[in-house]
């Protein structure tokens, strides 16, 4: 009982000295009074004469930022400081501090707002140093010593592939100091070297140059612009084709399909043929009476006339042909557009007069027909239909659509729609050729 008579009594005194209460924001005053932070030092016991100073980043308009005030004391030996609050990432304790003045029987809350609202106090953690350390050099073991160590444990016990390395090892290391006098000297040269290489725009017009693809715009922005038709088929070889499909046009709209099939170079393309079968039956400006329709028709006239070339030119193998036993074959094909042929996809000896398909021409022959293919459709080739006419693997004639810019994705119900194809072919892929044109980049090499 005595116990609790003096608590109670001791709280009466406590209750009776009529301590006010005042709330003020968690600033640091112009005047230098002190400010209650809370502060901790892990495994420090602090001399209880330390004493303390709060410093914080001046606001350019004056006041402090927020969460940016640090903590500094010293002892005649020690030195304590902490970061700034924002830099610790401390949640904060879950009291308010509080200092109480025993001259005006106050008690003022500190928060880190001008509202007045309790909100946690960040804690400060001290770090310390010792003053009479400071000067003494870094103690941290150089690693240079570990590597002299371990390259002699190498050189006396270890294998010859590691007594060989490290022998490389030491011939490819620089020596820092002997340099240091001619280090301008190589800036310079390699300065000089570097005047004669090539830039990265320059490095891309090389590549480009060296597509095997027809002359390409790779800054238009309508698909119908990429692959222009004079840069694949030259205008007069273009109006030598005229009088070649008149024969086609004047067979009219009737079911004449074998007699239309017999006046292109090629008979047996199932690709061509559709596609002349459509143009029959479509009316209007893209039917065979229109100007698209007759623009179309010369394109496919010029693709069979591919289809034979190839199939010609691969019979004649590595000795090849004689452009007379080309014409012969190719009889009824106008002389300038087999000329424009041999000129572009083959290539001659110089002991000899004979004209050769060669693996790289015969690349370019395809792209060429494919280019004029994605125009015919609509920049939205079946390749598969054409891989089959070609007997080629789909794989291999989709990688051919690729070197265009081309990509292989199914269409959509409106671009279906656009094209005019039925809703069986939504899960057939189509070579797409999008504007501008994006190439595919280089595989990296295997890494060996």
């Amino acid at each position: 009982m005595s116990t609790f008579s003096k608590k109670r009594k001791r709280a009466e005194s406590v209750s009776n000295a009529g301590v006010s209460l005042q709330l003020s924001s968690h600033e640091i005053p112009e005047s230098g009074a002190a400010v209650p932070v809370l502060v901790s030092t892990p495994g420090v016991d602090l001399p209880s004469s330390t004493s303390f100073k709060v410093y914080g980043k001046k606001r350019k308009n004056g006041g402090v930022e927020p969460g940016k005030t640090m903590v500094a004391g010293e002892t005649p030996t020690v030195e304590f400081f902490s970061s700034f609050e924002s830099e610790t990432n401390t949640p904060g304790s879950r009291y308010v501090v509080a200092l109480h003045d025993r001259s005006t029987k106050t008690l003022r809350l500190f928060t880190p707002t001008s509202d007045g609202a309790a909100v946690p106090t960040p804690v400060h953690f001290l770090k310390h140093t010792v003053k009479s350390l400071k000067s003494l050099p870094s103690s941290l073991p150089s690693v240079l010593p570990y590597f002299e160590a371990r390259n002699t444990l190498g050189e006396t016990f270890g294998t010859k592939k590691a007594k060989a390395q490290i022998k490389q090892r030491e011939r490819q290391k620089v020596d820092v100091d002997a340099v240091k006098g001619v280090v301008s000297h190589i800036v310079d040269a390699i300065d000089k070297g570097a005047e004669g290489l090539t830039t990265k725009e320059e490095a891309q017009e090389v590549a480009n140059s060296t597509r095997l693809v027809p002359p390409f715009s790779d800054t238009a922005t309508d698909p119908a612009d990429v692959y222009p038709l004079h840069n694949i088929i030259p205008e007069v070889e273009w109006k030598a084709l005229g009088p070649s499909i008149s024969p086609v046009i004047a067979l009219g709209t009737g079911s004449r399909a074998k007699e239309r099939q017999a006046i292109f170079p090629f008979k047996h393309s199932s690709w061509v043929n559709d596609h002349i079968a459509r143009i029959v039956q479509t009316e209007g400006r893209g039917g065979i009476e229109g100007k698209h329709g007759k623009k179309n028709l010369r394109i496919l006239y010029y693709i069979s006339a591919l289809f034979l070339f190839r199939n010609i030119m691969q019979r004649g193998g590595i000795q090849g042909l004689e452009k007379e036993a080309i014409a012969e074959k190719l009889e009824g094909l106008p002389g300038v557009v087999l000329d424009g042929l041999l000129s572009r996809f083959t290539e001659t000896t110089r002991a000899s007069t004979k004209h050769v398909l060669t693996t790289a021409m015969l690349t370019k022959l395809h792209t060429y027909m494919f280019a004029l293919c994605l125009r015919v459709d609509n920049y939205a080739a079946d390749s598969t239909v054409i891989a089959k006419d070609l007997s080629l693997g789909v794989a291999q004639t989709n990688q051919l659509f690729r070197s265009l810019g081309c990509k292989l994705s199914a269409l959509s119900d409106r671009e279906r729609a656009r094209l005019g194809l039925p809703d069986s072919a939504k899960d057939t892929k189509r070579a797409v050729l999008n504007a501008p044109v994006v190439f595919p980049k280089p595989k990296a090499g295997k890494r060996k």
